[in-house]
């Protein structure tokens, strides 16, 4: 045999032996059948869909909460400015009373 002959036959075995390769491979990794497959994809989007409704619950909650604060701080807040300004019309008042006794 000569050398390019040898060539030839390297060749052509290792692409029997690549074809053969791919193939057995090809058959381990194959996706599911496209029953499964949609089977598969419905379960992963109804598990997203469950843990989305799940954070929206909990977002929503949470702002529940912090605007339920919020509205508590504001009313103190608001309380302690009347508060203020009651004390500051009395003060007011009474430098004004005792302006007009010292005149």
């Amino acid at each position: 045999m000569s050398e390019k002959e040898d060539q030839s036959s390297f060749f052509f075995n290792g692409l029997v032996i690549g074809g053969v390769v791919g193939g057995v491979l090809g058959l381990l990794f194959a996706p599911l059948k496209g029953e499964e497959a949609r089977s598969k994809i419905k379960e992963k989007i109804e598990a997203l869909n469950i843990d989305s409704d799940k954070t929206v619950a909990e977002i929503k909650a949470k702002g529940e909460t912090f605007l339920e604060q919020a509205k508590q701080t504001l009313l103190g807040a608001v309380d302690r400015i009347a508060v203020a300004v009651e004390e500051g019309k009395k003060a007011a008042t009474e430098k004004k009373s005792e302006l007009k006794k010292d005149k």
